[in-house]
């Protein structure tokens, strides 16, 4: 059995956002009932620690990249939030571990199923 052709997507919040950066700055670090601190939430990622928790455990990263903040969501003027959304857009560009609100992550396994088995029934 060879390795499966499957890809796996991958989405997680960017604890490295700027909000939440400036936040922790001035000591406030709470979750809420929605948004990138959600209660459901129960790991926060960078860009760096999801990449390396994924390569730890036999996958091989594809592509990573930044997703902006849901602006529309939070502010119902189309005009300001579509406006927002492109400036948001254009951060990523320059640095999107501060300026991604979320991650988004396409993986595929290194190893094939028969061997991710062999590990699991050897710890």
């Amino acid at each position: 059995m060879g390795l499966p052709k499957l890809k796996i997507y991958v989405t997680t919040t960017n604890i490295g956002f700027f909000l939440i950066r400036g936040m922790l700055l001035l000591g406030f670090f709470n979750h809420s009932a929605r948004g990138i601190l959600d209660m459901s939430i129960t790991r926060n990622f960078t860009f760096s620690s999801l990449k390396k928790i994924f390569e730890q455990n036999g996958f091989q990263i594809l592509r990573m990249k930044g997703i902006p903040a849901p602006y529309p969501l939070a502010i119902k003027n189309k005009l300001i939030s579509k406006i927002l959304l492109k400036i948001n857009q254009l951060m990523i560009l320059i640095s999107k571990s501060f300026f991604s609100y979320e991650i988004f992550a396409e993986l595929k396994l290194k190893k094939s199923v028969e061997q991710l088995i062999n590990e699991a029934r050897k710890k």
